[in-house]
């Protein structure tokens, strides 16, 4: 009778749950989550279109078999296998997609990893390997160690002391000390869409899509806030001029300002929804995509100062500034189309298309490299000379995928990612364009340097480029020329004074105690004056030489 009522409970267990349940519950959850949500390892659902799962065939192999990160199960019969996959491949209501501040509190950990000394926060980069789930810790040509992190997705940011914050798609934060040989992490929610670091690294914003939030942390990525959003953000960023965060809803004509300092949370209107946006290095404009047009905001008043037509969807996370003769300009892949456009910032005038040789997806340079460098799905990388637009390709390896190219914070040396299983990471000298390097590596994916990734600097460096055409003649950096160094006159000049000699040197000598002037006037635009008194200020502080 026992015996009978035992098998009755089992069979009334098997059905109310599934056999596929319960061995998900027995085999899957430590890792996956009770409830599929994810803990340690991804969550397992299908939710269109954040988490589309693999094909049931790809998923039994995974299960079987293992992959990175994940232990091989061979004692499970293959029908086994097939209701784990049939259980996780159902949907979960989107009610019971929660994230609540108890569990991201909860989620709070830290992992030992191996201290480290960077010399050069200019050479401090890290390289994603996503086919070991692991970060490097790279010093210009140097590999100093590595650690675990899997999904990495949105952007790393640095703090001023090198501290680095990364997110992952499934929800997780990491913060990362070299100096502290500690890796702390946080899950903010289920699936992340990008984080945002304030200018002093005391606060860090996280966006989300599932579910809607937007949090914010401080340094140590302890829970200060969490707002409902309705609707789904596009991205956030900082503003290090402001002291504030910005975001813009894909389904919503607003735009939002928030201050971590009080807490506050505004919002202002827009004529339309946006695909995607991108701030300026100046901070003076919002700039926008919307199905096939370009769309430029005052950042003041969000007042729309022009829309220009364009051949596809800009990917404005990937746009790249520069200056040259005498004009700013930024670039970006269209996506889904093999081209590259490029137009004139502030005055906001389209300059050309670039055909490539497959669809482009990131345009990176940096503010002393000639060059800007776009992948192509495929083995080849376009280089565009930013003083002549002229064009030319570069293979580092025959049918191997190239992408994702990276710099030091000098430029002088380039990393470039070759995404294969038994792919690389390979060096070139920035300008010779000669390879000085290569590192075996499995799917090497994003690269992040801490002075191209600093959105403080990102007007330092044009203001760099600005001062090399304008100012050079006379005046270095940090030697005396036909003008004293130009370091020397940040450290001990007001910033008033700096402009005032700048714009108007015939009248403003003798405030400097100088007997006559010696200081041609040099005609500069109001964006060429701005970003010059940004170089000028990270040169006093230290931050570029």
């Amino acid at each position: 009778m026992r015996l009978k009522a035992f098998l009755l409970s089992m069979l009334f267990c098997s059905l109310s749950l599934g056999g596929g349940a319960e061995l998900y519950l027995k085999h899957c959850s430590v890792c996956h989550g009770e409830d599929r949500l994810g803990k340690v390892a991804p969550p397992l659902f299908p939710f269109p279109p954040f988490f589309n799962l693999k094909s049931d065939e790809e998923l039994s192999k995974i299960i079987k078999e293992g992959s990175t990160g994940m232990p091989a199960f061979k004692e499970l019969r293959d029908d086994e296998i097939r209701v784990i996959v049939e259980f996780i491949k159902k949907p979960i209501e989107k009610e019971k997609l929660e994230w609540k501040e108890d569990r991201i509190r909860e989620s709070l950990h830290s992992l030992q990893t191996e201290k480290l000394r960077i010399k050069s926060l200019s050479d401090y980069t890290l390289v994603v390997e996503r086919g070991k789930n692991s970060v490097w810790v790279m010093e210009g040509e140097r590999l100093l160690a590595k650690f675990p992190f899997s999904n990495m997705h949105g952007g790393i940011k640095f703090s001023p002391d090198g501290t680095a914050y990364i997110p992952s798609r499934d929800g997780w934060v990491g913060r990362f000390s070299p100096q502290e040989g500690e890796l702390k992490k946080v899950r903010a929610c289920i699936y992340l869409r990008n984080i945002a670091l304030s200018a002093d690294g005391r606060y860090l914003a996280v966006s989300c899509w599932l579910p809607s939030a937007l949090l914010l942390f401080d340094r140590d990525l302890n829970l200060l806030k969490r707002f409902e959003m309705e609707g789904r953000v596009n991205a956030i960023y900082e503003l290090p001029s402001k002291g504030a965060f910005v975001f813009t809803f894909r389904d919503k004509p607003l735009v939002g300002f928030f201050n971590p300092l009080d807490m506050s949370l505004e919002y202002r209107s827009i004529d339309t929804p946006l695909e995607d946006f991108t701030i300026d290095p100046l901070e003076e404009y919002l700039i926008a995509s919307s199905k096939d047009s370009l769309r430029i905001y005052s950042l003041d008043n969000l007042r729309l100062v022009k829309e220009i037509k364009a051949g596809g969807l800009p990917h404005l996370a990937s746009v790249s500034f520069w200056y040259s003769k005498g004009n700013f300009y930024f670039a970006t892949p269209l996506l889904k189309k093999p081209v590259l456009s490029i137009w004139k910032a502030y005055s906001w005038e389209h300059v050309k298309d670039i055909p490539l040789r497959g669809e482009g997806f990131l345009a990176r340079s940096n503010y002393k490299n000639p060059y800007l460098w776009v992948d192509t799905s495929s083995d080849s990388l376009i280089l565009v000379d930013k003083r002549t637009l002229d064009v030319f390709e570069i293979t580092p390896y025959e049918g191997k995928r190239a992408t994702h190219a990276e710099f030091t914070g000098d430029g002088r040396i380039a990393y470039v990612s070759l995404y294969e299983k038994e792919g690389a990471l390979v060096l070139y000298d920035g300008v010779s364009l000669k390879k000085i390097g290569e590192l075996p590596a499995s799917f090497p994916a994003g690269k992040y340097n801490y002075i191209n990734k600093s959105r403080r600097l990102e007007a330092a460096g044009l203001g760099y480029q600005v001062f090399m055409e304008k100012c050079w003649g006379c005046h270095h950096t940090t030697k005396p020329a036909f003008g004293p160094p130009l370091r020397w006159s940040a450290q001990r000049r007001e910033k008033a004074l700096i402009m005032a000699q700048v714009l108007d040197p015939q009248n403003t000598y003798r405030l400097l105690g100088y007997s006559r002037n010696a200081m041609p006037k040099v005609e500069l635009k109001e964006e060429e004056l701005k970003a010059l008194i940004n170089f000028m200020e990270a040169l006093k502080d230290g931050w570029m030489d």
